[in-house]
């Protein structure tokens, strides 16, 4: 492209506006950074665009963590030298003529600004999806009517970048500031998408081809996908919300979660009833630009070319979802709630290890002297993925355990003293021996143990609690694949419940063993209607632990592991997995508890490995004496794969009702103050 280059000395400010090709623009400058240099001329600051930065100096309050980097571009910007500079903002087009005038003051002179247009019927279209993104909940046809609804006039209001509130229209705005000489207007047309860098490169003085296209870095919602992202902001759309918020939690958390999920494929298209509007608009901002005299390159009557894409206009009614994409979209929401400056799940720093520990309490109350010789002992081993900690936890509270029950009916008015420790599970039976010697008087042992199915997805929910980013079939595959070869990290909790079964009994003899099997006993769901832990802690006390003893909520758990992976691919490691199910699990309508299922299948080779671990188990139980509690045929089956690659289908509403208790949540605890 034949062109004069800018002036050295120059400051060029693009300014968009919004849905023009500007990220690219962006990061193509910033990709050839180095070979802007080589030229002279400077694209500064350490990110691809100057959005933070120029809103940090217009209002700093609003997002005072970028105020040091702003004043450090500044910085930057006065030691230049005579060089050329390129920035690039559209939040710049969004401003008032007087935040506009303060921005033009910040920078070096002279100051040459760069406008990009589009056909405007197109860049509606894009612009109304951005809004979805942002948190908008008005649909596009009631969007349009306000946004075309002003008559002749360049106000298309609510799109803030066209408002008209201080007077000026976007073109007379910046004409006022720095002269139609010292403004370019590049129109970004779809038959020619190379123009916008043809004419940087020119315009900069750049070798051609310098500037490539960097590739599709916004990509566009399916109709579906907008609609159900519309449906969320819809309940955020009072006066105390704060759009800038809002708009980090939808697009960078809920959007950006479901962006690589398949499901919906429709694309946007333009209602029909507003093509006309559209075009007569294009046409009096193409008006408005050669009235002022604005020097432009590309076709300006390109601004006003009917869209590609044209559809009657119908309401999505969106009464069904993929489980894959609400999931995705759930777990984007909560990884950006609990980031910065959001923090949504943090908690007080607190020990949350899933070590062994031992406690002991008895029935006089904690805080008395232990009389240990005195006291009966029941060593409780659990064996891994078993609801172990939830009954050490209850046994080192309980003050008063009744002669009844599976531990407590051999010792009468006595109430035995408990011993916890789950890393004896692994141990031979000379290893069990010897630790017997350590812990004097222990007359029973009680063992934990439940369906390989349960322990495993437990196991899973352990590792993504602490971080994990396996999926669910990633995870089961491991495991029993060590299993199978009895090898590895968990070659102990798979496949060697028979000959640990045997190591204790031989341990212990002639001390009883009780064998304690499957949830539903332990928290008082059995058949009988009286779990283990309701013998232990009387009626009461087993309500309050049945909750935090049942399984993890799958679908929750999934949206935590999506929200780990997305964490890393940010390189961030600073995420409070197991804080952040808490909040997760406690903000679950119970409407949405009841409803939020997803089905859960097993490969058929790792059903039969599991079927296996299940029978041995089963029959080594029948040729052992002990005492057994339960029945492995009565464990849930809750299975071990969550089916979200496929089309599973759902009602919308109960994973729409979680992320918005998530956003709210996010939102909440920075409404009455800036973020930190």
């Amino acid at each position: 492209m034949a062109m004069t280059p800018v002036p050295s000395g120059t400051t060029v400010l693009h300014i968009g506006p919004l849905k023009t090709g500007t990220t690219s623009v962006q990061q193509a400058l910033s990709r050839a950074k180095p070979a802007l240099e080589d030229r002279g001329v400077i694209y500064p600051g350490i990110r691809a665009d100057h959005n933070d930065v120029f809103r940090a100096l217009i209002s700093p309050g609003q997002i005072p963590e970028r105020v040091e980097e702003a004043h450090e571009l500044l910085g930057e910007l006065e030691h230049a030298q005579g060089r050329t500079v390129v920035v690039s903002s559209e939040y710049a087009s969004t401003l008032q003529h007087d935040e506009a005038a303060r921005l033009i003051a910040a920078l070096p002179s002279p100051i040459h600004v760069v406008l990009t247009l589009r056909a405007f019927p197109d860049l509606l279209l894009s612009r109304w999806q951005q809004e979805v993104k942002h948190g908008t909940g008005r649909s596009i046809d009631r969007w349009l009517d306000e946004v075309l609804g002003h008559g002749d006039s360049l106000d298309f209001s609510p799109i803030r970048e066209y408002r008209m509130d201080d007077g000026f229209d976007l073109i007379t705005r910046w004409v006022s500031l720095v002269g139609a000489e010292n403004m370019t207007v590049v129109v970004v047309d779809r038959a020619r998408p190379t123009l916008v860098y043809e004419f940087f490169d020119a315009f900069l003085g750049l070798e051609p081809g310098t500037l490539e296209d960097p590739g599709s870095l916004n990509e566009s919602l399916s109709r579906q996908a907008a609609e159900f992202t519309r449906m969320l902001g819809e309940r955020f759309s009072g006066p105390d919300v704060d759009p800038y918020r809002l708009q980090n939690v939808v697009k960078s958390g809920f959007v950006h979660g479901m962006a690589d999920t398949p499901g919906w494929q429709d694309r946007l298209q333009f209602p029909e009833s507003h093509v006309e509007a559209a075009c007569r608009a294009g046409e009096r901002l193409a008006g408005a630009v050669r009235a002022a005299g604005i020097a432009v390159v590309g076709d300006l009557d390109a601004l006003s070319k009917a869209p590609s894409k044209v559809a009657p206009y119908e309401s999505p009614q969106l009464r069904t979802v993929p489980v894959a994409t609400a999931v995705a979209a759930v777990g984007g929401c909560v990884a950006r709630a609990a980031a910065h400056p959001f923090d949504a799940f943090a908690v007080e720093s607190e020990d949350e290890s899933d070590a062994a520990f031992a406690g002991e309490q008895r029935s006089g109350g904690p805080g008395e002297e232990d009389d240990a010789p005195e006291t009966p002992v029941v060593m409780i081993v659990a064996q891994p993925g078993t609801y172990g900690r939830e009954l050490g936890e209850a046994l080192m509270e309980s003050t008063e355990v009744p002669p009844r029950g599976v531990l407590g009916r051999r010792f009468g008015a006595a109430p035995p003293r408990f011993v916890f420790a789950r890393d004896l599970w692994r141990l031979d039976a000379a290893g069990i021996t010897a630790r017997l010697d350590e812990e004097p008087g222990v007359e029973r042992a009680a063992l934990m143990i439940d369906s390989a199915r349960t322990r495993l997805f437990r196991l899973w929910c352990s590792r993504v609690l602490r971080g994990g980013a396996a999926t669910w079939s990633q995870f089961a595959d491991e495991v029993l694949v060590e299993a199978v070869a009895k090898d590895g990290a968990y070659g102990h909790a798979f496949g060697r419940e028979a000959d640990m079964l045997e190591a204790w009994t031989a341990a212990f003899a002639p001390r009883p063993v009780t064998v304690l099997l499957e949830p539903a006993t332990l928290v008082g769901r059995g058949r009988r209607g009286q779990g283990v832990i309701g013998m232990l802690r009387r009626g009461a006390r087993a309500a309050q632990l049945a909750p935090a003893a049942a399984a993890p909520h799958p679908v929750l758990i999934e949206s935590v592991r999506r929200a780990n992976a997305w964490r890393r691919t940010r390189g961030d490691s600073d995420f409070e997995s197991s804080a952040v199910y808490d909040g997760l699990d406690s903000l679950v309508p119970a409407r949405a508890a009841r409803r939020l299922v997803a089905d859960m299948r097993l490969p058929e080779e790792l059903t039969a490995i599991l079927d296996r671990i299940d029978g041995d188990l089963t029959e080594s139980l029948h040729g052992l004496d002990v005492e057994v509690v339960g029945d492995l045929a009565d464990a849930v089956d809750i299975g071990t794969d969550l089916a979200l690659e496929e089309e599973i289908i759902a009602d919308p509403r109960p994973y729409l009702d979680l992320a918005a208790a998530v956003t709210s949540r996010a939102l909440d605890r920075v409404r009455n103050e800036p973020p930190a």
